[in-house]
């Protein structure tokens, strides 16, 4: 038996930062993201998934799809495969709901996931908010707000999700973050969780990345 290993990512300290996260069991690099055909059309919608409301899907490619809580701002899930549409909306049934199918690299649980802290880790007052989401050269970018609720200022975030292949054929699922307003002597963190990922080298960011807790387990 093969023995993987199970990487759970807490906390990304973003300003202006770029997450690469691999999908794949080598170190690779980007060479393409634009022009990739999309699986389905509209590629990104808003639905109930997997009984959460509120969620926002991009089907990437097909080999990848994405999906965010908008209460939160929070990726949920993200995963090889595709999304069974059933219910009223696409199939005149009543009760069921759209419902992921395929194997999960990502999947995230947490309720909070955007803080507004100072230079030292001490959280600062917050409400976060889903502004929504735009479509820019074919990439999906998605749209936060924070308010500190301290003082008048009020953060936004950028968030452009992609997926790229790498020169050995890989896919690797990329997030760019891009902040404004940002105060001087404040920092936004982000708590997510990767799974799947064979080694901490799949993972590259140009944020603070901290709080990594590994745990081996066998496939």
């Amino acid at each position: 038996m093969k023995a993987n290993r199970l990487f759970t990512l807490l906390l990304l300290i973003l300003i202006i930062s770029t997450v690469i996260i691999s999908c794949s069991d080598d170190s690779t690099t980007a060479t393409r993201g634009s022009g990739i055909e999309r699986p389905y059309e509209p590629w990104v919608f808003r639905s109930v998934l997997d009984q959460n409301p509120r969620m926002i899907t991009l089907a990437l490619n097909n080999k990848l799809w994405a999906a965010y809580r908008t209460t939160t701002g929070g990726l949920y899930k993200a995963w090889r495969g595709e999304v069974l549409f059933d219910g009223p909306v696409y199939t005149n049934n009543h009760g069921p709901q759209p419902m992921t199918i395929g194997d999960a690299y990502v999947q995230n649980d947490d309720k909070s996931v955007w803080k507004l802290t100072d230079m030292d880790g001490i959280e600062i007052p917050s409400t976060f908010q889903y502004k929504g989401h735009k479509v820019v050269e074919d990439k999906a970018v998605l749209m936060y707000e924070i308010s500190d609720n301290t003082t008048p200022s009020l953060v936004r975030i950028e968030e452009e999700v992609e997926t790229v292949e790498s020169e050995v054929g890989d896919m690797i699922f990329q997030r760019k973050f891009t902040t404004s307003n940002l105060p001087v002597g404040k920092q936004i963190v982000l708590s997510t969780s990767a799974s799947s990922i064979v080694t901490i080298e799949n993972v590259n960011t140009n944020g603070k990345l901290t709080n990594v807790i590994e745990t081996e387990v066998k496939k």
